[in-house]
């Protein structure tokens, strides 16, 4: 078993009191200056528990001052085991505490050294808070000949930033730039289709009108392409549902673009569903047409429970007695019983 899973198995087994994080929070002693919290950080840091060291790193970044950046840059320079979550935790703490009021050159040289996938999450903090002004910057390089996964964690900052702000004039040519030249390796071009998909999720209000509904286009049109991995199509089917609101409507593109095509009943009011159940099987439309084959190579004795499931019918037919046209025998006169 390797190391960290043995080390989880292990910390799971330990029993735990009834003590939350926030009560550990709320009753240890909150260094009150950056010396303070630069001297804690230097003893903390040293100590076996990730939960110590941890906690030394966000005081330091707390304190909000500028000098803590470059002390916890070299912490992630050089990180203790387990290596990739201390490098995750650290540039979590930076941007929770400064936020969009760190030193963008700073962050950039930041990036710049750490530019291997493994640093994608050091890359999407970095750049989420002020995603939007640096579109530039980001539409440079995604457009460019870095790496992939790098490219994804801006534009992932991005979706996530537009959620709540204004989208940068030029993010709606970027999508549709992206999707028109995608990677011919199969990671590379899922990971660059799904960010596209979840930027469109961020700008769901706007997508049955132009340019956005041009960028719902270009997704809907990868069920159609079958150098699209399966498993892209069923990410970007799982992205439409939510956009739209609607079920998921699989991985053919007429029905997304009838979808897409659709005006939506603003005034419909609410319980009101565009779906209808039959049999347990949910269909989505706006008409609805059921036919039922009861011919002879279909039929079987309806069960009671189906029966009940059935509801009212509209009468029960005069059978054929014995010896007359269209009898059926049941298996008791097949068998001579009864």
């Amino acid at each position: 078993m390797p190391s960290r899973l043995l080390l989880a198995a292990v910390v799971a087994a330990l029993p735990c009191p009834s003590v939350s994080a926030q009560d550990l929070e709320a009753n240890r002693h909150h260094p009150e200056s950056y010396e303070e919290a630069l001297e804690i950080h230097g003893e903390w840091t040293q100590r076996p528990s990730l939960w110590k060291r941890n906690l030394a790193r966000w005081d330091l970044a707390r304190t909000g001052d500028p000098r803590a950046i470059p002390v916890l840059m070299r912490d992630y320079d050089r990180p203790e085991d387990p290596k990739d979550e201390v490098r995750f935790l650290i540039a979590q703490n930076v941007m929770d505490a400064f936020k969009g009021k760190a030193d963008r050159e700073l962050l950039a040289k930041w990036r710049k050294k750490h530019d291997d996938e493994t640093d994608a999450w050091l890359w999407f903090q970095t750049i989420r808070y002020t995603a939007e002004e640096q579109f530039d910057e980001i539409r440079d390089y995604v457009l460019g000949r870095g790496d992939v996964y790098l490219k994804a964690a801006m534009l992932e900052a991005l979706a996530d930033r537009v959620e709540n702000v204004d989208a940068p004039d030029g993010l709606d040519q970027l999508c549709l730039t992206i999707l028109a030249d995608l990677p011919r390796k199969d990671h590379e071009r899922a990971v660059l289709t799904e960010c596209v998909a979840s930027i469109l999720y961020s700008m769901r209000a706007k997508v049955r009108r132009d340019p956005w509904q041009e960028v719902a286009l270009g997704l809907i049109g990868q069920f159609d392409d079958e150098d699209a991995p399966h498993r892209t199509k069923v990410v970007i089917s799982r992205y439409l549902a939510k956009i739209f609101d609607t079920t998921n409507l699989g991985l053919s593109s007429h029905w997304w673009r009838n979808e897409l095509e659709r005006k939506p009943n603003r005034a419909a009011t609410a319980g009101t569903t565009t779906t209808v159940p039959f049999f347990s099987i949910r269909a989505t439309g706006y008409r609805f047409v059921y036919v039922i084959d009861a011919s002879d190579s279909m039929l079987k004795r309806v069960t009671d429970r189906e029966k009940k499931d059935l509801g009212p019918t509209t009468g029960k037919a005069a059978q054929p007695e014995e010896g007359e046209k269209g009898f059926i025998p049941d298996a008791d006169d097949m068998t001579g019983a009864g």
